[in-house]
């Protein structure tokens, strides 16, 4: 398809098919290899399936036989995505799924998966309800963390730095250490903030997202985080890419830019819909190539699967 641009981010890749909702995230290799998890509506309701974008615009979808409603999916690419779906944990590939074994995480009674994140190749971390944490390697689950906390509190992603410090991003909108401590500062509102998505690039520049607008961002001097803005609409997801350089998914068809002077707003060219809870899918090993950076975006409602890349300066 023909590039489409405004300003300097330029959509790549647009696929699209009626009777797909609830894409919850993926794994991608490059701009164009893409896998994305979600559930399908028709013919058959709440049926989960995988997508991959074919080349006459749409989407080459893959039913996922016994696996239940995904709500996070994360991945390095599209052979390996791992889905967070409630009940368990599980892999996806072209093949289709696998539930990995429960391993020590299976002693955890009533823990619900509502987040994953993917660490390097074959490892990855679920996230639980009520603070259970659990790391998944060669196929089996290993219990990290269990904070014993009420069953109401979720757990939707988390950030480790290099160094190995662990940051998480609860539903109380509080961003919380790997053995439950409360790292944040004046993020109390804890209905208005809930926090969906955390990244960075250190241990010292770590961003949090949340529900109806909320920004939180690492005050390295203090070790806690505090809300830095207020973007007044739902935002779904976050991409540090430096101190100057943050991106946030925003309810609306738009991004948010910080480039540490203030935030600018930029809308996505060429989108078909309105008002897409969107996701950022990262093309592993670094976003620079030949001056591109690309980003791929889930769609819960429509059945999106979209590639934009951002072009720098001075390429």
């Amino acid at each position: 398809m023909a590039r489409v641009c405004q300003q300097t981010l330029c959509l790549v890749q647009e696929s699209f098919a009626p009777g797909l909702t609830g894409l919850v995230g993926g794994g991608a290799s490059d701009f164009t290899h893409v896998r994305a998890v979600g559930t399908d509506y028709a013919p058959t309701p709440d049926v989960p399936y995988s997508v991959t974008p074919a080349g006459d615009g749409g989407v080459d979808r893959m039913a996922l036989s016994g696996l239940t409603i995904p709500y996070t999916a994360d991945g390095l690419s599209p052979e390996e995505v791992y889905v967070a779906t409630g009940s368990e944990i599980a892999r996806v590939d072209s093949t289709g799924s696998t539930s990995l074994a429960s391993g020590s995480c299976g002693a955890v009674t009533g823990t619900s998966f509502w987040g994953v994140n993917v660490r390097a190749p074959g490892e990855a971390w679920g996230l639980g309800s009520g603070g259970v944490i659990c790391k998944l390697s060669n196929n089996t689950t290993t219990l990290i963390s269990n904070w014993n906390a009420p069953g109401t509190l979720y757990l939707y992603d988390l950030y480790q730095a290099p160094t190995g410090e662990t940051f998480i991003a609860a539903s109380d909108g509080i961003v919380h250490s790997l053995d439950g401590g409360a790292l944040s500062g004046v993020l109390d509102e804890t209905v208005d903030y809930g926090l969906v998505g955390i990244d960075g690039t250190s241990a010292s520049n770590v961003w949090a997202v949340g529900r109806n607008g909320g920004v939180a961002r690492l005050d390295a001097g203090s070790g806690r985080f505090d809300l830095v803005y207020d973007a007044g609409t739902d935002l779904y997801d976050v991409l540090v890419r430096g101190d100057d350089d943050v991106w946030v998914a925003q309810h609306g068809n738009a991004l948010l830019h910080w480039d540490g002077a203030g935030w600018s707003t930029w809308p996505m060219p060429n989108l078909k819909a309105a008002s897409l809870p969107l996701h950022f899918i990262p093309v592993p090993g670094g976003f620079h190539v030949t001056g591109q950076w690309s980003l791929a975006f889930g769609d819960p409602d429509r059945g999106f699967l979209i590639t934009y890349a951002v072009q720098d300066a001075g390429y």
